[in-house]
């Protein structure tokens, strides 16, 4: 699945999403193919390292706050990983794809998409979609404008939704809920775009 993204530097406000949808008999169950997947071990020192230096290039001081934000959340993820989004443990997680967006919908979230595939990733590419969710080095300073989302990935804990990310514009811009702290404005750069293409949660 390639994708392709452009990002604005305005603020534009994503439109909100949710992951109930119309009932389907026929939805296509199945588990995610895990032959290959990208090593994305958390370096937090690292991203804390990458920030800093954003933090001395005047080119993001417009976005220094924001910035310093996500070093402090990260450094006190160290010693409490329940800091990292979606601030809960994880034991299970489910990539659902919709049929598109028609046009004549009333509204652009998922609610009135009838769900075509139901995913279960299993558990390397669980902690690969939430390493990359977490890492704000990976997330561009712009959107990609009106988002109309197209699939879902749900977070389990103990059989209850901890968290969702709606993903839209072919997959380059995200939401979640709650609220992630540490992707600024929700949709990936390059470098994201690129690993989320090799993680495949589609797949």
């Amino acid at each position: 699945m390639m994708r392709k993204s452009k990002y604005i530097w305005t603020w534009i406000i994503m439109v909100a999403a949710s992951c109930s949808h119309q009932i389907n008999e026929n939805v296509e169950h199945t588990e995610s193919v895990c032959d290959e997947i990208p090593n994305t071990e958390f370096e937090t020192d690292s991203i804390i390292h990458q920030l800093q230096q954003e933090l001395l290039d005047s080119t993001y001081n417009l976005f220094s706050e924001m910035i310093e934000s996500s070093v402090s959340i990260l450094e006190e993820s160290k010693f409490n990983e329940n800091m990292r989004w979606p601030y809960n443990e994880v034991d299970s997680a489910f990539y659902e794809m919709y049929e598109p967006f028609d046009g004549n919908m009333e509204e652009l979230d998922l609610t009135d998409r009838v769900l075509k595939k139901r995913i279960k990733l299993c558990e390397a590419k669980t902690k690969a979609i939430l390493d990359l969710m977490n890492n704000p080095v990976l997330f561009s300073y712009g959107e990609c404008g009106t988002a109309i989302p197209e699939a879902c990935i749900n977070f389990y804990s103990q059989g209850k939704i901890v968290g969702t990310i709606t993903l839209a514009c072919n997959h380059s811009q995200t939401s979640c809920t709650p609220k992630n702290y540490l992707n600024r404005f929700e949709a990936f750069n390059s470098e994201g775009d690129m690993l989320l293409d090799k993680i495949k949660p589609w797949e």
